[in-house]
């Protein structure tokens, strides 16, 4: 009788949320294994929405973690803004982030209220596909 129920009145939105969600992992490692630079991408598309977030671990120095939540203008690309923290202070900056089935490309954008004479943004990123269950744990602080 339940079974046919939920056939009678179908997914549920917040199932049917889910199933519209696309995942997308990307992870690149540097270096020797106890010495490794680690940075990760995991992005969630639902429509136009993203979000996800965004680590880097280089061996030896302050990470930066972070969540990232914007929108997708057009396929393969996502503009977000990036919440982080780094070296014990909350910092956020805005990035373009092309990406696909082989790799994603992450770029600082330039602060809209920064003069010409600021310093350059972060250079460009590129990181390749990882499947989702593959990527590598979060190192302990």
């Amino acid at each position: 009788m339940a079974l046919a129920l939920l056939v009678a009145l179908g997914p549920s939105s917040s199932a049917a949320s889910a199933a519209a969600a696309r995942h997308f992992c990307y992870q690149q490692t540097i270096g020797q294994p106890g010495r490794l630079d680690i940075e990760q991408l995991r992005l969630e598309l639902d429509g136009e929405r993203v979000v996800g977030d965004y680590r880097w671990f280089p061996w030896g120095k302050d990470r930066r973690v972070g969540r990232i939540e914007g929108n997708q203008p057009s396929q393969g690309t996502a503009r977000v803004l990036y919440r982080f923290l780094q070296e014990g202070q909350q910092q956020q900056a805005r990035l373009t982030i092309l990406f696909n089935d082989r790799q994603a490309r992450i770029r600082w954008d330039k602060p809209e209220n920064s003069s010409a004479s600021s310093a350059q943004p972060m250079p460009a990123v590129l990181l390749p596909r990882k499947a989702c269950a593959e990527m590598k744990p979060v190192p302990s602080p």
